[in-house]
């Protein structure tokens, strides 16, 4: 077959071939350090720098870092679950934090401690004679006890959920017999206590019997048909048989009955005039946790808010002794006025058992100190407060085992208000990669601002020790626009924009690699200076656009 001969010089085809190689080798170049860039790793020992030509060659790459949008709720951060962003239909912000200012509940009013009760009996002269005559005997006996309940609490009547009523019979009688316990105001489904121990003599005394029984279920009666409180009646019937021989008076039969991890279910009773005082707690208010300087961040319209809800049937005297803001360097604080004492607490009545009654109040510009409150720009709200039980003397109380009170506080911030070069800093981590090879770096910044509050910048580059390294801006230089407000609908119709390039030589990209962290600060304000009341609605978006143009130096 016949050859096409090649009618192109040698020479020419071995310069040809030189600038297809050179061509492949630069493409090759320019994808290492795009994908380095990129933050993805390459094998340089596969790139041969020795192939490239003498003369210097200066590729710019172009590539996006950031898209990103951030709204309200990303600026608020709300993390847990006592701080509440709440969004009406038209998608206006309110945030709301929230805490327990107080709560008490039923058995830190009334408890059943472990009690025990222990009486010795014995045989008269005419009972011995008895059991000479008749080889046995029966004698009945009644017991008082008298239960104590802490704080002055009288008790009318319990309803048992758990507990243990433990008897013990120590017997000396060289006899047999049995010992019946009868607690007629200790009833379980309408039938009274009765249980039976029996006492067996071996030869050996003393004779013992042990019984232990449940309570579950038991109702208990305490006031003695009505007429006292915290008292209730044991009868034993003691019966014994056998000789006489032996037997005197100083024979004797101890009864021991033992209540132990008593829980109640039910009470009627009255708790007394308990007060339980100086009880703290604390709100903490995040939004003012990153702002610093001598900017202000005004809310026109906050309010506080406090939730009692009470199942105890006790009347209450509840108090708010003190409310107070505390500002972020723990040095200044306001104390609240206009809260009402006493607070509005209502309890249930017996025809309400097992509801939970609610009141509140709230306070706001119009009836106290709230906006110098919340213009603190707090980072804690403290409350102090203070409970007594039956504040006007004695009456029937009731509670349950699941009853409590408690008072709930919420601080609203409605999205509505002032700012005038309010500052906040943060502090991210800052990483690199491969920038050994780039010369210079271009970065471009689209801002497109949603909201109508104007806002500076500045990004400080600094080192594990927090030691500044460089300053990205000039002060003022980069300001992003408000979005433009519409004074009827009091909403933003267009956004501000803004478009920043800013070039680092060769001798700040060395500072840059060598920076750990990089220090943000930010300063807001609202529209028209910062003299006009805004509202910060769900979809304001600020978006931000970052592209990078690396130009690499090759020899």
């Amino acid at each position: 077959m016949l050859q096409r001969k090649n009618t192109i010089p040698l020479k020419k085809q071995i310069k040809l071939k030189q600038e297809r190689l050179n061509r492949f080798h630069k493409f090759a170049f320019v994808c290492t350090v795009l994908v380095s860039l990129l933050g993805t790793s390459c094998n340089k020992d596969d790139f041969d720098a020795s192939l490239l030509e003498p003369p210097a060659w200066e590729p710019e790459v172009a590539f996006p870092l950031v898209y990103t949008e951030i709204g309200i709720s990303d600026l608020v951060q709300v993390n847990d679950s006592n701080t509440i962003l709440t969004v009406d239909p038209d998608q206006f912000c309110t945030l709301i934090y929230q805490g327990r200012a107080f709560e008490l509940s039923a058995t830190q009013l009334v408890n059943a401690p472990d009690q025990s009760f222990q009486r010795q009996y014995s045989l008269n002269n005419s009972q011995i004679l008895t059991l000479g005559n008749t080889g046995q005997v029966q004698v009945q006996k009644t017991q008082n006890l008298d239960f104590n309940f802490s704080q002055g609490v009288e008790i009318d009547t319990l309803f048992l959920k758990s507990g243990e009523l433990e008897l013990s019979i120590n017997s000396d009688f060289p006899l047999n017999g049995t010992v019946q316990v009868q607690i007629p105001g200790m009833t379980r489904n309408g039938l009274p206590f009765d249980e039976t121990l029996s006492l067996n003599y071996s030869g050996n005394i003393p004779v013992n019997a042990l019984k232990s029984v449940l309570l579950s279920g038991y109702k208990i009666d305490y006031t003695e048909g009505g007429m006292s409180h915290n008292k209730l009646n044991i009868n034993y019937t003691i019966s014994l048989a056998g000789s006489s021989l032996g037997v005197s008076t100083n024979n004797t039969i101890i009864c021991k009955a033992e209540f132990a991890a008593t829980e109640y279910s039910l009470v009627y009773g009255y708790v007394g005039q308990q007060s339980l005082a100086n009880m703290q707690d604390s709100i903490e208010i995040s939004i003012f946790n990153n702002s610093f300087g001598t900017g202000s961040f005004s809310i026109a319209e906050p309010k506080v808010r406090f939730d009692v809800s009470n199942s105890i049937g006790i009347p209450f005297y509840a108090k708010l002794n003190q409310l107070t803001a505390l500002n972020g360097n723990l040095t200044n604080f306001v104390v609240a006025s206009g809260i009402p004492d006493p607070l509005p607490v209502i309890s249930p009545s017996i025809s309400q058992m097992g509801q939970v009654i609610q009141s509140s109040f709230t306070i706001d510009k119009d009836n106290s100190n709230v906006l110098a409150l919340i213009d603190q720009q707090p980072k804690y709200i403290i409350s102090q407060s203070q409970v007594t039980t039956n504040p006007a003397g004695r009456t029937v109380n009731f509670l349950s085992d699941t009853s409590r009170i408690a008072m709930d506080i919420h601080v609203e911030l409605p999205f509505f208000g002032t700012a005038n070069d309010f500052r906040i800093k943060d502090t991210v981590p800052f990483s690199y990669n491969d920038l050994n090879n780039v010369e210079e770096l271009t970065l471009r910044m689209g801002l497109e601002n949603g909201f109508p509050l104007e806002s500076s910048i500045q990004l400080i580059f600094v080192d594990d020790n927090m030691n500044s390294l460089d300053t990205l801006f000039l002060p003022g230089e980069v300001v992003i626009p408000s979005g433009t407000v519409d004074m009827v609908s009091g909403r933003v119709t267009v956004p501000g924009k803004k478009i920043h390039n800013h070039v680092f030589p060769r001798s700040r990209i060395e500072k840059i690699i060598s920076a750990s962290h990089i220090l943000i600060i930010a300063s807001a304000t609202s529209f028209n200076n910062g003299n006009s009341n805004v509202k910060i609605y769900n979809d304001y978006k600020l978006k931000l656009k970052i592209g990078a143009i690396a130009k690499m130096k090759i020899q």
